[in-house]
């Protein structure tokens, strides 16, 4: 949409609000941070903010309910309970910067890029071992074949995006041994 001449500004649980610019003014990079607390993203949005970025939160799925909880086991300390109000229904940061002809990287340092992929490895891997046992649970019960290549799809989505983010991390831990 940057590219066509739209800003990013404003973001609902079913909307994105634009408005016009000139074409490609603004770049946008989407963070995955439903592993951090509430407290701990506010603090990281400000941490953007004060760096001259805009930062937007966007849900990833779609749910109006009011008091809310989820355990997300993969996440960490504060960030594996999430609440309505509070970081549910906040799990990506929209994050606009002016294009300004450098790189738009959000991490650099390499331990910031381990840590952010093992977050994401972490969520993929979770949902893919969960669908991988109720795979298996369906062949002790008499399941339709048909289950079976849904759960057995579901498998693959979840652990296919895992396994090329532990390939990321280890390429990244090589580099940085070598430049060590």
């Amino acid at each position: 949409m940057a590219a066509q001449g739209f800003r990013l500004v404003r973001t609902t649980r079913m909307m994105y609000e634009f408005e016009r610019c000139a074409p490609s003014e603004y770049e946008y990079r989407v963070e995955f941070i439903a592993g951090k607390s509430p407290g701990q993203a506010q603090e990281y949005r400000r941490f953007l903010e004060e760096m001259g970025y805009r930062t937007f939160t966007k849900n990833i799925n779609l749910n109006y309910s009011i008091g809310k909880v989820t355990w997300r086991p993969w996440a960490k300390g504060a960030g594996q309970i999430a609440t309505y109000p509070g970081s549910y229904n906040r799990e990506l940061l929209i994050v606009e910067r002016r294009k300004v002809g450098k790189p738009f990287e959000l991490h650099t340092d390499p331990e910031d890029i381990v840590r952010y992929y093992q977050s994401l490895r972490n969520a993929y891997l979770f949902n893919g071992v969960f669908w991988a046992l109720g795979l298996l649970l369906n062949f002790f019960v008499n399941i339709p074949m048909a289950a079976n290549i849904l759960l057995g799809i579901f498998v693959v989505f979840y652990l296919v995006p895992a396994i090329f983010y532990t390939l990321a991390i280890h390429r990244v831990n090589q580099d940085r041994k070598i430049y060590e």
